[in-house]
């Protein structure tokens, strides 16, 4: 008898080694995920002691946003069966925990739980992804970097994974007949559902107002996340119609393309369906997503070439105002390329496909013509051209551009550079040399978007610039946000310590505009003072406008 006890004894001591070799905490839920038992690091992992756990919520443990996610995994799993690993995000001290759960046949209704600091698959995110706050999925960029990484391990482990999106088709018809609160919780129980059934529990996107994209195992159908996401939508409409929910399913399987070439096509796709879902309808595998895009890519580079060569854009010139005086200090130089086309995405196409310099060059060579023209009729203008970091780091441009810049002669001080954060600069002591040898000759240099990016206080330390423009993301809020105009000060502090003046962008009322001049910041760009257009008016008129905007 005492050897059957000890061999009980031994089973069990066996299995409670096995459970915490997994996990920091074991609880068992009823089907109302009320917690009836529990046993480990309690205190570490919820901040609560044994007697005060059981009968508690299971979801009162869990962070507030992760709680769809949770409740639709955990509602999910069948009798004997259970849930792959779940990152998920603890109420107590906001701790990252891994869940993992199982439900043992019917006679032992509710579910077993595991909680645990052990690493599960965590896809990194590309620099810049950010959380969608409703839905709690990340943004395009977000998705993107988590799809590429997802795509790597998968590899590694031959898994076969997919990405799909997912379409919401009517949702404005449905936010014009449901309450805005029923709207807000059909949004968030379709981030928790589409997060519950992700790869690792965060691969999800919310790519637009109406467009999801999750990065799924290949046992969850992309028909049953229509399904579902259909129904949660019925739910939410008194109407009870919903949103059709249209699914494209992509294959993640890498082949023979290297990492870089699947972070160009997840990159395509994932921006191309949020700009046009019908553009992607094509693709169904990451080779069917290189195919289309380097045939977008080669006409686009067509395109570009042809737009380069035949100077075949229009400038269009946006006024700098003294805060001070209201007056005009210089003029930005915006290019515009047609009908339909964002200048922003043609830069940016230019500097992935190595063709800035080039348009970059274009650009300079018509403003430098402008300036020239005017200046010599009498007029002391002032323009300033935005040239990509990428372009500075070339020898070649260089001094290209330092040529068509000495034609201007006396007039080269009117002919200001900023220096635009669209590409990162890699070598900043060679910029910084390149940028004194400009300087030097008369011309003074603006940091653009100051604040933007991760990179702007390390572009301040190492690069010698005259002006800096405060990224208009906080000159927006400025008379609404506290912290926005905190930053914005700690900013013209530092610039005036630096001996650099600021630019506040992107100032669309007097309120900001009196708001940026009371804290010190000494130039303000924005519809409140002018649009951009492609007449320059004398500095007379434009002074007399800004001082009537004033009031």
């Amino acid at each position: 008898m005492s050897s059957d006890v000890s061999k009980l004894r031994l089973e069990r001591d066996r299995f409670v080694g096995f459970a915490f070799s997994a996990a920091e905490l074991l609880l068992e839920l009823n089907e109302k995920l009320v917690v009836r038992y529990a046993a480990g690091a309690l205190r570490n992992m919820t901040g609560l002691e044994s007697g005060n756990l059981i009968g508690k919520s299971f979801l009162d443990l869990i962070c507030e946003d992760d709680r769809a996610v949770v409740t639709f995994a955990l509602k999910q799993i069948e009798a004997g069966g259970r849930l792959d690993p779940l990152k998920i995000r603890l109420a107590a001290a906001d701790r990252t925990a891994v869940l993992g759960a199982c439900r043992l046949p019917e006679q032992h209704k509710g579910y077993h739980i595991t909680l645990g600091t052990t690493r599960v698959l965590t896809p990194k995110r590309s620099k810049g992804g950010k959380r969608d706050l409703d839905s709690g999925a990340w943004d395009g960029e977000g998705l993107t970097g988590m799809a590429l990484s997802i795509a790597a391990e998968s590899k590694e482990a031959g898994a076969d994974d997919k990405l799909t999106l997912l379409h919401l088709q009517e949702m404005e018809q449905l936010k014009s007949r449901a309450k805005k609160n029923d709207v807000d919780d059909f949004v968030a129980n379709t981030g928790g559902y589409l997060r519950a059934n992700s790869v690792g529990g965060d691969a999800v996107g919310r790519l637009d107002d109406d467009k999801f994209g999750v990065v799924h195992q290949q046992n969850v159908k992309a028909e049953e996340l229509a399904k579902k996401v259909s129904e949660l939508s019925r739910v939410a409409d008194p109407a009870k119609k919903g949103v059709n929910v249209k699914k494209q399913s992509i294959d993640l399987n890498a082949g023979d393309l290297t990492e870089e070439d699947v972070a160009k096509v997840l990159t395509y796709t994932i921006k191309t369906f949020a700009e046009s879902p019908d553009e992607t309808a094509g693709i169904t595998s990451l080779s069917d997503g290189f195919d289309q895009l380097m045939a977008d890519t080669l006409s686009r580079l067509s395109d570009l070439k042809k737009t380069v060569a035949g100077k075949e854009f229009t400038l269009v010139f946006q006024p700098i105002v003294d805060l001070k005086t209201r007056k005009v200090h210089h003029y930005e130089v915006l290019s515009r390329f047609g009908e339909g086309k964002n200048p922003y995405q043609v830069f940016s196409f230019a500097e992935n496909i190595g063709l800035i310099e080039e348009l970059d060059l274009a650009v300079s060579q018509n403003a430098i013509e402008v300036l020239r023209m005017r200046c010599e009729s009498g007029e002391a203008l002032q323009l300033a051209i935005n040239i990509s970091g990428r372009s500075m780091s070339s020898t070649i441009f260089v001094k290209a551009l330092d040529k068509l810049i000495e034609s201007l002669g006396p007039f080269r001080r009117n002919f200001l550079l900023e220096v635009t954060e669209s590409a990162e600069i890699s070598d900043l002591a060679k910029t910084n040399e390149i940028l004194e040898t400009f300087r030097s000759k008369g011309n003074r240099i603006c940091l653009d978007d100051f604040g933007a990016g991760s990179s702007s206080f390390e572009y301040l330390q190492s690069l010698k610039v005259d002006f800096v423009k405060i990224d208009g993301a906080y000159v927006k809020k400025v008379t609404e946000s506290p912290k926005d105009a905190a930053i914005i000060k700690a900013m013209v502090s530092l610039c005036k310590d630096l001996g650099v003046h600021t630019v506040g962008e992107m100032v669309e009322t007097a309120e900001q505009a009196e708001k940026l001049k009371a804290m010190g910041v000494d130039f303000a760009q924005g519809w409140h003072f002018g649009k951009p257009q492609a007449q320059i008016p004398t500095t007379a008129a434009i002074g007399k406008k800004a001082k009537a905007a004033a009031g």
